[in-house]
């Protein structure tokens, strides 16, 4: 897979000893309403990943979300992640492995907790191999093993992100093999403006992204298409120049509607809000729901919330994170 261009200004590389790493990673909202699988967003919340490169076999702790669930040995994501691309790198395993894993990103949530992790493992991955560890690095072998690029990139690089495939060959209509997905992806970075702000709206259940993509047709109208090429154009210009644009950009007809069903808290509390004439979508696959405006409605907002959800909801209200992945020596 060649390089993705970008024109995002990606966090320099530091250099790591081969003795242990610290991965930092965001939270990724992806579609935002419209960009259905090529848009993203990183917030300011993050899972930290330390490595130690020492003992035998593989071993996983994990404080915070995911607690007492996740795996801990080498079926955690973040482990068989990072031993996936060891084996892509051609770089034998080590004798032994600690991963820490302290989590602030919801699972199974729509906030990008799997991309997360695939990008932890790239990037410890290519520090164990040596000779570089760049963003572009990290999200070349992130974005083969995720499959879907457009959590990815946003978790790589931060900011808003577009995730494209270049040369198109595949033909209309037809997916694309998953062992064709990472052969030409790019992305295109957009400078989001300070005064965007976001909510984000976890609920107390989960949704497989398996349920949801499977609820998605293959062919959908043409003038649902329409409606989102649009409104994903829009969005663009919402973001990056035009805030008071964010309530009609983040409208969407090709993914939310068929997943209603698998979420009707989520689906129910996204009606109410953009009643309320608020910039509200599911984030990623769901069933967490996201709101963006502009700090002038923050207010405004926080009181719409405190009347319409109840104990089943938390609310958090991170920064748009400017800057993705951090990968710095193991303290």
């Amino acid at each position: 897979m060649r390089s993705p261009s970008t024109s995002a200004s990606p966090v320099s590389e530091t250099p790591v000893s081969a003795g242990g790493v610290r991965v930092t990673v965001p939270a990724t909202s992806a579609n935002l309403g419209p960009g259905f699988d090529a848009m993203g967003l990183a917030v300011d919340v993050c899972n930290v990943a330390d490595f130690a490169f020492d003992g035998d076999g593989v071993h996983v702790e994990v404080a915070g979300e995911g607690e007492g669930t996740l795996p801990t040995g080498a079926s955690n994501l973040v482990a068989a992640s990072f031993l996936d691309c060891l084996r892509r790198l051609g770089v034998p395993e080590p004798a032994g492995v600690r991963i820490r894993c302290v989590n602030h990103i919801p699972q199974s949530g729509g906030l990008g907790s799997s991309a997360a992790a695939v990008v932890q493992g790239a990037a410890a991955a290519l520090v164990l191999r040596g000779g570089g560890h760049t963003p572009d690095q990290i999200f070349e072998l992130a974005a083969a093993l995720e499959g879907h690029p457009d959590n990815a990139a946003p978790a790589v690089y931060g900011g808003a992100t577009i995730a494209y495939r270049s040369g198109e060959s595949q033909h209309p209509g037809r997916p694309i093999p998953r062992a064709q997905v990472d052969t030409s992806v790019r992305i295109a970075a957009l400078p989001v403006l300070p005064e965007i702000r976001c909510a984000v709206l976890v609920p107390d259940f989960a949704v497989p992204t398996e349920r949801a993509r499977a609820a998605q047709p293959d062919v959908v109208p043409l003038a649902d298409a329409i409606f989102n090429a649009t409104r994903t154009a829009l969005l663009t210009r919402a973001l990056t120049a035009a805030p008071e644009l964010l309530f009609e950009a983040t409208a969407d007809r090709l993914h939310q509607p068929y997943r209603a069903s698998l979420m009707p808290p989520t689906a129910s509390l996204v009606r109410a809000l953009r009643t309320a004439g608020f910039a509200a979508f599911v984030s990623g696959a769901g069933p967490t729901a996201m709101v963006l405006f502009p700090e002038s409605r923050e207010a405004t907002l926080r009181g719409v919330l405190s009347r319409t959800l109840d104990a089943h909801w938390r609310t958090l209200f991170p920064a748009v994170r400017a800057g993705g992945a951090t990968v710095e020596p193991r303290l």
